[in-house]
């Protein structure tokens, strides 16, 4: 069905002298229609410019002047229904006609109805047509039926149309589009995802280097994805005073790509229409949507669009409409920041319907738009619920249609408010259309928001990038300069000849003004839309760093993308060469002032480093260096650098509100002090404009003092900020920025006890601080932190603070409210920004005046049992983030295990070592573990095994206190836990104590007292595990059997189980097999089992039947398996005993009797995808086909697998 809502103007209607609408329903072949006897639009101008406040200034609560409380919606939506049921009610007809029409109509179901609004006149379309409800109806009709399109048609003239000698149709339906797009979203490794998340790099340490082969989606996958690309066109002359000039695109671009990349909005930075035009003929990345944001100019009854440049420069609609039709781009989106006519403001619907009149002049078949000018958080909201909508593979008109009926749903915002408002934006989507569109040839699948995939992909591009520093977790209120840095860096990747001269962009502003996340955001856009292929962050502030320090971090990340090994830095400087990378510099003014102080080497320094800069931008590299002020650039950067710069301003007060509200809802989450009533209350204070006004756009300060509302009331907090911040920047001799002033004027309301504990937790980057609050503020007190906290105190006898009810969780709530601390979605951590400040207050603070050996210790012994705990908990219940965070950051707890064994406290230090060690093999890292051992024992002096411990007295002689022996017990066992490192048994260190600790053995007299098994066990199993590693199996075989009779001695059953298999290997590597089956024989007959666990004997049954399979020996297998199927275990292992005795079968080379097993367990392993065993099974399956004949074997095998089986030699993996 087809609903014609046609334009009858009265100079067309010589019966009547006033506008009339003709109602046409075409359906079934069939057409029924009538002439209304007049129309008059219920709509006067008044309403219209309240529609502009409403769309623009009203979710923003921008209110006039005159009017600083909050006003209210001033009733819009209920006028805007009231009109459209008016507006139903004109199109009723003389004689009712409309309610015949509507039957038909809700017989056939909207569903199935499409909506043309058809005239020639400007003026026509001015109306709120989208409003429109029939007449007692319940729904707004553009909002539930299957298209409601506005359409041009000829006319003879009238006196506001436009020029109307193109020869066009108008009227004319454009043949159909139709894409067939699809895609298909690469999928995330899970192991990956584990050890990603923040990748600080440390001056001195490798970048983390991550396998990045598994990722290339195949060639295959990128043919096969096809999104929806929408170029976006944002256009922001300086010249022109915008209401507001920001834009949305970088946080919709990223959602999008972490959402699977089904909508690609990529945005267009050109000088000039010759370049869009280029861009367009791109075939490619052909271009599905245009869509517009920006201004719009009319000149000569013509709109043009602007590029950013200079107002002259423009491209005309006609010009534009005609190569987005040459270029099969499907639809042209106009989000316009304003339409101005001889620089007086035109309306939003008649500009609107010009644009769309000259672009299906030229053959374009759909605009879409907006029918007032909103701002730019609303607008680029329309329009992402129209682009989502098309992903369900419908029409260009279902969209939008959808798209209206979802904005119907959304009936608040809260952009500028902590409480939600009345609004309703439904009513602005307005599509002119005569051509029917379809993009995608079915709905498209979305990757969970929840877990963004794509991001974390994407980040592994990222190295020494803050994870608070980009989305998610640090809000984007508006792109701002993100756009212009963007701009200059895009030219240069995409393509190279629109940029003759590469340039460096220079961001300077205060501190707290967004430099580091711009770059952050930035690096992030860069790398998600694949025009980066890896981004470096360096904080110069932080640390000092040469073009070789910078090198050799980034060396393992080229090696490990070109699986080359170690790469000299002349190779790593040419492998650079050919990838595009982004280098980010910050804090670079910092580093040059410390370099100005220093001696003359600085200078080389300097010449050094912009040597690099210039290599780096002749490779065509983008570089981005950050620092408060040009001058403060001026010692670093080179006069012949070419740069481009970009001033960060303050934010202007609609994005610090944005700011300021955001921060306060997440506060409310957690705060019991703010309270839903409160927030409201705050808000509305008289003095929260002052507030705010007294931050001075600082976005980081914004941040900062919000929490402190928890506190302070707003006036208070106002006079707070004034006295201790802008008064002190305005009357200090040294000029200090805002930042350092908060940090000191929060300090200062900290008491010294918590002052000296976060100094203290600082000092250990990476280090969440829920991980020691577990430990200090369990119910039983950990003795480690009452000494701690013990310490403090005594320090500090005038507060009032009982170390022994301290709750550190109050001390992290004060940290927090200060601006200490940044908040993860695992725990919070001390912000990286104030570590510098906070290593100056340690003197200060008293910290220093502490023991420092005893309170170093203590607070390891705290981080310890944390990471223990921790450890044991993500390795049982998994939480990627966490574990992320304990195994990025393993660097910086080393130096607290090492404390721990320094000081002798062996019991947590083998509790956290071993927890950690489960940890780092779930990611197969546990080698690292065994070589920082060895680096440990290899420095732990030798007064562990030398003669201060008595070792070359007989231990029976001498009695060792327990300080004593729990230090060779220690060393005992981290120097077994070595043996597996290739570079144990070259180790002197290692031999040194061998030769000791086998002294003391031999001179070991029996009877051995049982106090002193413990000693032995150790002694005895170093001293094995060290000669296997040199393969000296004659002093494993002589250390065995000693130890087996002292066991025996004591009955020590275990060991001596122990023993024997060690002695039973032992002789098996000797070459005497008998005795060694001698030894097993001995654990099956001479162990007395009676009061063992049960089942224990049937275990070590098992195991001895497996070493002897594994040796070959089928005979004495076949004798112990029978026994084992006699056992009472036996039905519980029924499957594993029919395997060995296939193995046993196969090695007696009886195969056709070990067919059987081997066809049900590849079965069993094609089902389940274990390709490991699958490809262990062919290998066997095809030595049995070699052994039996093909023929026999395929005649047995289809005997004992389902019909369909694929066959051993036929399977490809």
């Amino acid at each position: 069905m087809l609903l014609r809502i046609i334009d009858v103007p009265a100079n067309e209607n010589s019966e009547k002298a006033e506008d009339a609408i003709q109602i046409l329903l075409e359906s079934n072949n069939s057409t029924e229609g009538f002439i209304t006897e007049s129309y008059t639009s219920p709509v006067y101008e008044n309403f219209y410019q309240t529609l502009a406040w409403y769309f623009s200034d009203y979710p923003l609560q921008n209110n006039p002047e005159s009017l600083q409380e909050s006003i209210g919606d001033r009733g819009v939506v209920e006028k805007v229904i009231k009109f459209g049921q008016y507006i139903g009610d004109e199109l009723l007809g003389e004689d009712y006609q409309l309610i015949k029409i509507k039957e038909t109509i809700e017989e056939q179901g909207y569903e199935n109805l499409e909506v043309q609004v058809e005239s020639a006149r400007i003026d026509f379309f001015k109306e709120l047509w989208e409003a429109a409800i029939l007449h007692e109806s319940r729904y707004v009709l553009s909002a539930v039926v299957k298209g409601f399109q506005r359409r041009f048609i000829q006319t003879n003239g009238s006196p506001d149309s436009l020029n109307d000698s193109s020869s066009a149709d108008l009227q004319k339906e454009l043949a159909e589009l139709r894409y067939e797009l699809k895609t298909t979203p690469p999928v995330q490794d899970h192991v990956s995802q584990l050890l990603q998340g923040d990748t600080t790099q440390v001056k001195g340490e490798s970048s983390p280097v991550f396998d990045v082969g598994h990722q290339q989606e195949s060639q295959r996958q990128r043919e096969e994805h096809q999104p929806l690309r929408v170029l976006y066109f944002i256009s922001r002359p300086t010249a022109l005073k915008l209401p507001y000039d920001n834009s949305c695109v970088i946080n919709l671009s990223l959602n999008a790509i972490a959402s699977g990349g089904v909508i690609d909005y990529e945005l267009c930075h050109v000088a000039d229409k010759e370049k869009l035009i280029e861009r367009l003929q791109d075939k490619s990345k052909p271009v599905h949507i245009f869509h517009y944001d920006g201004p719009v100019i009319f000149e000569n009854e013509e709109a043009h669009f602007l590029f950013n440049n200079t107002p002259s420069s423009r491209i005309s609609i006609s010009e534009l409409a005609d190569s987005l039709v040459e270029n099969q781009v499907a639809a042209l989106s106009v989000d316009a920041r304003c339409y101005l006519e001889n620089e007086q403001t035109i309306s939003a619907s008649a500009g609107l319907a010009i644009i769309a009149k000259e672009a299906h002049q030229q053959g374009l078949g759909n605009v879409i738009g907006l029918g007032q000018v909103a701002n730019p958080w609303i607008g680029v909201q329309c329009f992402e619920a129209i682009y989502l909508q098309i992903t369900k593979g419908l029409t260009l008109a279902q969209a939008v249609v959808e798209a209206r009926k979802a904005l119907q749903s959304q009936i608040e915002t809260e952009l500028t408010t902590v409480q939600p408002i009345p609004f309703h934006p439904w009513s602005l989507l307005v599509h002119y259309g005569r051509q029917s569109v379809t993009f995608f040839e079915s709905p498209q699948t979305f990757a969970e928001q929840d877990t963004p995939q794509q991001t974390e992909y994407f980040r592994e591009k990222l190295f020494g990038f803050h994870t608070e520093m980009q989305p998610p977790m640090l809000k984007q209120v508006g792109d701002g300069q993100a756009l212009q840095l963007i701009s200059q860096s895009t030219s240069q990747f995409t393509n190279p000849q629109m940029s003759n001269v590469k340039q460096a962009a220079l961001v300077v502003g205060e501190k707290g003004s967004g430099k580091t996340q711009l770059a952050h955001i930035v690096s992030l856009y860069l790398a998600q839309t694949q025009q980066i292929d890896f981004g470096f962050y360096f904080d110069c502030g932080a640390n000092h760093y040469s073009p070789s320090d910078m090198l050799e971090m980034i060396a393992p990340v080229i090696a490990n993308k070109t699986q080359s090994p170690e790469l000299s830095f002349e190779k790593v400087k040419q492998k650079l060469g050919d990838y595009h990378c982004c280098f980010i510099f910050d804090n670079v003014d910092k580093s040059s002032k410390e370099n100005i102080a220093k001696d003359s080497t600085s200078e080389a320094e300097q010449q050094s480093l912009n040597c690099f800069l210039h290599q780096l931008l002749s490779d065509g590299h983008k570089i981005v260096i950050i620092g408060e002020s040009y001058a403060g650039l001026t010692p670093v950067i080179d006069e012949n650098l070419a740069t481009v710069k970009i001033e960060l301003s303050p934010l202007p007060m609609v994005e610090q509100k944005m700011i300021a509200v955001e921060n306060l809802r997440q506060l409310s989450l957690s705060s019991s002090e703010l309270t839903a009533e409160n927030l409201t209350a705050i808000c509305s204070d008289q003095d929260w404009e002052k507030l705010l006004l007294s931050l001075k756009g600082n976005p980081w300060l914004t941040r900062k003092v919000m929490p402190l509302l928890q506190s302070s009331n707003v006036g208070e907090l106002t006079s707070q900020v004034e006295k201790h911040i802008n008064d002190e920047q305005d009357n200090s001799l040294v000029k200090r920025s805002k930042m350092a002033l908060f940090y000191q004027w929060q300090w200062r309301e900290l008491a010294p006890f918590w002052q000296q504990l976060l100094v203290l937790c600082s000092e250990t980057r990476g280090l969440l601080l829920e991980l020691i609050m577990t430990v200090t503020d369990q119910k039983t007190p950990f003795e480690p932190a009452k000494n701690l906290f013990s310490l403090l105190a005594e320090k500090n006898t005038a507060e009032d603070i009982d170390p022994k009810n301290v709750k550190l969780a109050e001390g992290i709530e004060l940290w927090e409210s200060a601006g200490f601390l940044s908040r993860l979605p695992h725990g919070r951590m001390v912000d990286s920004r104030c570590l510098n400040f906070l290593a100056q207050q340690r003197e200060n603070c008293g910290l220093n005046n502490i023991n420092q050996e005893e309170l170093q210790f203590r607070f390891s012994q705290i981080i310890c049992e944390g990471i223990r705990l921790l450890a044991q908990h993500v390795v049982k219940q998994p939480n990627p983030n966490i574990s992320n965070n304990l195994l990025i950051n393993r660097r910086f707890w080393v130096k607290h295990f090492e404390n721990l064994w320094i000081n002798d406290d062996y019991r947590g230090f083998f509790g956290v070592k071993n927890a950690f060690e489960q940890l780092l093999q779930q990611v197969k890292l546990d080698g690292e573990s065994r070589a920082w051992s060895l680096k440990l024992l290899e420095s732990t002096p030798k007064t562990y095994f030398t003669d201060e411990l008595n070792l070359q007295e007989s231990p029976s002689d001498k009695t060792d206190s327990e300080g004593a022996i729990n230090k060779k017990i220690a060393w005992l066992t981290l120097a077994s836990s070595v043996m597996g490192e290739s570079e144990a048994k070259n180790s002197l260190r290692l031999k040194e104590g061998a030769q000791a600790w086998q002294t003391w053995f031999d001179k070991l007299r029996e009877p051995v007292k049982k106090s002193e098994l413990l000693l032995l066990q150790q002694v005895s199993t170093f001293l094995q595990h060290f000669y296997q590693s040199q393969s000296n199996w004659n002093d494993c075989l002589i250390v065995g059997t000693k130890t087996l009779s002292i066991y025996q001695q004591h009955e020590a059953w275990q060991g001596v189980i122990q023993s024997l298999k060690s002695l039973a290997k032992y002789s098996y590597e000797l070459g005497d097999s008998e005795q060694a089956l001698a030894y097993e024989d001995q654990i099956i007959n001479d162990i007395p089992y009676e009061n063992s666990p049960p089942g224990f004997k049937f275990q070590q049954m098992l195991d001895i039947l497996f070493t002897r399979v594994s040796r070959g020996k089928a005979q004495h297998s076949q004798l112990l398996l029978d026994q084992l199927r006699e056992a009472d275990e036996a039905e519980k292992f029924a499957d594993m005993l029919e395997g060995i005795q296939c193995d046993i079968h196969f090695q007696n080379g009886n195969y056709p009797a070990s067919l059987p097993y081997y066809c049900k367990i590849w079965v069993r392993a094609l089902k389940s995808n274990q390709q490991a065993q699958v490809e262990q099974l062919k290998t066997r399956l095809i030595e049995l086909e070699e052994k039996l004949g093909r023929e026999l074997f395929n005649q047995q095998f289809e005997k004992e697998v389902p019909e369909g089986t694929v066959r051993p030699r036929d399977y490809v993996g």
